[in-house]
This record gives C-alpha cells, sequence and structure tokens, in this order.
C-alpha cells in the first residue's frame, strides 16, 4: 500500500510517526517538480506557516535536502533529498499481517 494516500482533494502520508521535514519530503518525491509552499503546508497539515517555513523547509534547504525559491514561494527536491528518501524513507506502508 503506498505511503501517500491522494483523496479527492489532497494528498496525506498514512504514516503519522513521520516528522513534518520527512513528510514533506515524501510528497516532493511523488511531485517531482516544484510545489507551491502553501500547497505543501496543507498537505503536512502544518498549523503555522512561519514556523514551517523557518523549522523545516529552510532546515532542508541548509542541508540542500531541497531547493525553496523564496521569491516565488516553491520547494523542490534535490538529488540528495531523493537520496535520502531512496534510502530512509518508507515508499509503502505495512498492513502488520
Amino acid at each position: 500500500m503506498p505511503i501517500i494516500w491522494e483523496t479527492s482533494n489532497t494528498l496525506r502520508i498514512l504514516d503519522t510517526g513521520l516528522t513534518m521535514r520527512d513528510k514533506m519530503l515524501l510528497f516532493l518525491y511523488r511531485a517531482m517538480g516544484p510545489v507551491e509552499e502553501k500547497q505543501l503546508i496543507q498537505w503536512v497539515e502544518h498549523s503555522n506557516p512561519s514556523v514551517f517555513r523557518r523549522d523545516v523547509i529552510t532546515k532542508a534547504h541548509r542541508t540542500r535536502l531541497i531547493e525553496y525559491d523564496r521569491i516565488n514561494r516553491t520547494v523542490e527536491i534535490s538529488p540528495l533529498g531523493i537520496a535520502h528518501v531512496e534510502r530512509n524513507l518508507p515508499l509503502d506502508i505495512s498492513m502488520g499481517d
């Protein structure tokens, strides 16, 4: 079962134990292109956009996991971010048979 669930009007990560950063990276990995900051904040369900920008987006940008375009307010996963997702994050969720 894929870890990202697409409902009629949004995306959700089914593993609620992941960090905001890891949720963001999974969404960006799926998108494989720039995503509007506003859309990303909605998907991860963060309650404070400025805190998310400061604590998640800016830090991931500094470590080059993502590229953050401050002018257009878009976020895109980098090759380092893709490698991080593929090596460290689940792409499916186990049903615990």
